[in-house]
């Protein structure tokens, strides 16, 4: 199987391009469940939509491009914000804590 560069930077771009949606609506969800009486229905439809928008548009440009580079692509810059997200929070956490 064949490198797609091409391919794998489109689906690294999208990835980087909605992976910060996903979790800006990670912040939203939790702090409107935090001040809900039913955190749990927030919680859980929060989830859904977010997952639901993150697994369609990875897959529809992988369907779109026609191989599996963009999905590789898309995980990587998904997993790219992650690791800088949860960074990001250990940070605030440390210096909120001093």
């Amino acid at each position: 199987m064949a490198l797609h560069w091409e391919s794998l930077l489109l689906g690294l771009a999208a990835g980087l391009l909605v992976s910060p949606v996903f979790f800006l609506g990670l912040k939203w969800g939790m702090h409107v469940a935090l001040r809900s009486s039913k955190p749990m229905a927030v919680i859980l439809f929060s989830a859904i939509c977010r997952i639901s928008l993150l697994i369609w548009i990875g897959y529809s440009i992988t369907a779109h491009v026609g191989n599996v580079w963009p999905a590789v692509g898309y995980a990587v810059g998904f997993l790219l914000i992650r690791t800088w997200a949860i960074q990001s929070v250990r940070v605030a956490v440390a210096q909120d804590s001093r």
